[in-house]
């Protein structure tokens, strides 16, 4: 009976959206299939690889699981399962399995359902550079450490967010450098629970001075709170520096001439914000402007612990190899000696050995580059991702104790290599709130929206492309979401924008022929076939491999397209 049954799998094609493989099927049985002794049911299975199979799920026609449909017991059923390149080609496998009460089962011969995967989505164009921070050697007498700190909406309590910097303060209070002075300047937001309180400022600033003072006392044994001068400076409600934020955002020209006409006009703090709220580019203001106004920052004047400067290089060498003792040079001193060799090897010794002398951001900034660099050279995958990992986890170090929009965009970037989506949406997020010069942002939100079309967020990558600007890379993501929305009238002229940037571009071309294959337009995708592969021969084999271009594969114009 098995044999009348009818299956279907929509769509017919199998397609990757995001970093999964979503599907429907409908599966109509004949009444008498189903029965009281023995339950009929039907196993998918994705068959890819050398014999690797992974199991999809079972529909089962038991009593209560089906309707009838033209009179046939029927079940129409979602699945999917997590995509990885490895996995297209393959094959969606059905098998029939009747089994009775006492688990015996019988199985029809395997059908294949579908084959092979789309996988337009993921012709997505990305940056995510990294470069090494600049950090040239110069030995000081005395330095500033400056950590800031952002607050809840209204409220004093220290948290740990956009940075783990009450840690790092423990952790420097701990090291006993002797410290001559601290200034703790605080600041609130133009945000109605904010102004509402008039002397928010101020309680934020003795929060933080009332916190030192404490671990001071339980945990200092160089300095104490009689000895160090402390000075408090709340700022005095203003728009001064949300001015500041918006003129350094990625907001379009228009939208903040609309927030600075309002700053500038007639009203009261709240009448104004009331009136911001009103603004379509309000909750880009309330995401990436508001929460960094609401901050304390806290400086500390010290004297670092004075250490012998003579060969940097062979000393840093030695104490990379645990030959000579840490103390020999100071951190400084280290991170310079990194930029002395061109070996990827050495240099992530010396920026341990770094991290090891002392606590500074720029070490584990260089650190996270030197192995991100590392990882691009390696082809083994499981040491590839370790390396990735360590990469990320020592950018996020830096932008933790160095909050600023580069270094969060770098530990991103790790992030997104690595296929850790949340983690690189969390730190594109608080780079663009920590605010930056808008060819900076415009990279941080053009990466953001390219890991936005990888995880199947279309919309939301059209948003952050908005505040991305004009670039090769922009023109190709948003041809392609124009592409994923079946907009095809629309979608060519963003493809036809990146050529003229990057003329004989092989990717444009390819995905221009990809619209013309599915608007039916042969000749147009022969066209732009031919173009991508004469630009790129690795095309040749992805079109005959691709699903897009099925349809066409025995065809005479397609056959001589792929000879360039």
């Amino acid at each position: 009976m098995s044999h009348k049954q009818q299956v279907t799998v929509i769509p017919n094609k199998l397609e990757v959206s995001g970093d999964n493989v979503l599907f429907e099927v409908k599966a109509q049985v004949p009444l008498k299939m189903v029965q009281k002794k023995a339950v009929y049911g039907l196993e998918l299975t994705y068959h890819y690889g050398e014999d690797k199979i992974e199991p999809i799920g079972r529909i089962a026609f038991n009593p209560g699981e089906f309707i009838y449909e033209n009179k046939l017991p029927t079940i129409t059923r979602q699945f999917s399962f997590p995509y990885t390149p490895e996995k297209n080609p393959g094959r969606l496998m059905m098998e029939g399995v009747a089994m009775n009460k006492k688990r015996h089962e019988k199985r029809t011969k395997p059908q294949e359902l579908a084959t092979g995967l789309i996988t337009t989505s993921k012709l997505v164009a990305r940056n995510n550079e990294v470069s090494y921070e600049l950090d040239n050697y110069q030995p000081e007498a005395e330095s500033v450490n400056t950590l800031t700190f952002y607050f809840d909406k209204g409220q004093t309590a220290l948290r740990d967010f956009l940075g783990t910097n009450v840690t790092v303060l423990n952790d420097f209070i701990e090291s006993n450098y002797k410290t001559e002075a601290i200034e703790i300047v605080a600041g609130t937001s133009p945000e109605k629970e904010e102004i509402q309180k008039p002397r928010l400022a101020a309680q934020r600033a003795q929060a933080l001075q009332k916190f030192y003072k404490h671990k001071l006392d339980i945990s200092d044994y160089v300095n104490n709170t009689k000895a160090i001068r402390f000075k408090t400076n709340p700022q005095q409600p203003g728009w001064d520096a949300f001015t500041k934020k918006v003129k350094s955002s990625a907001l379009p020209k228009e939208e903040t001439e609309k927030i600075m006409a309002i700053v500038n006009g007639e009203g009261s703090f709240l009448e104004k914000e009331e009136k911001l709220q009103q603004l379509e580019s309000y909750e880009y203001l309330e995401l990436y402007v508001y929460p960094v106004l609401r901050f304390a920052e806290v400086k500390i004047a010290y004297t670092p612990v004075p250490k012998k400067d003579y060969e940097i290089y062979l000393l840093s060498k030695k104490i990379a190899e645990k030959a000579a003792d840490k103390s020999a040079l100071t951190e400084q001193e280290l991170r310079y000696a990194a930029t002395l060799t061109p070996l990827l090897a050495e240099k992530r010794k010396i920026y341990e050995a770094a991290i090891r002398t002392t606590d500074n951001w720029q070490a584990y900034h260089n650190l996270g580059v030197v192995y991100l660099l590392m990882a691009k050279q390696e082809h083994r995958p499981q040491l590839k991702s370790e390396l990735l990992k360590k990469s990320a986890q020592n950018l996020i170090y830096a932008s933790h104790r160095n909050p600023a929009a580069n270094t969060f965009y770098h530990a991103a970037s790790a992030h997104h290599l690595r296929g850790n989506a949340l983690e690189a949406l969390q730190a594109y997020d608080y780079a663009i709130k920590l605010g930056g010069n808008k060819a900076l942002l415009e990279k941080v939100f053009a990466d953001k929206a390219a890991l936005e079309i990888e995880i199947g967020q279309v919309d939301d990558a059209l948003n952050s492309l908005h505040y991305a600007g004009t670039s090769y890379q922009n023109y190709i993501n948003t041809g392609l979401c124009y592409m994923l929305k079946e907009n095809y009238e629309d979608a060519p002229k963003f493809y036809e924008a990146a050529l003229k940037i990057k003329p004989n571009d092989a990717l444009a071309y390819y995905s221009l022929a990809i619209i013309a294959a599915r608007t039916k337009d042969e000749n147009l995708m022969a066209a732009h076939l031919k173009r991508a592969v004469q630009a790129d021969k690795s095309f040749v084999q992805r079109a005959i491999d691709d699903l897009e271009f099925r349809p066409y594969l025995k065809t005479a114009v397609f056959q001589s397209a792929l000879k360039g």
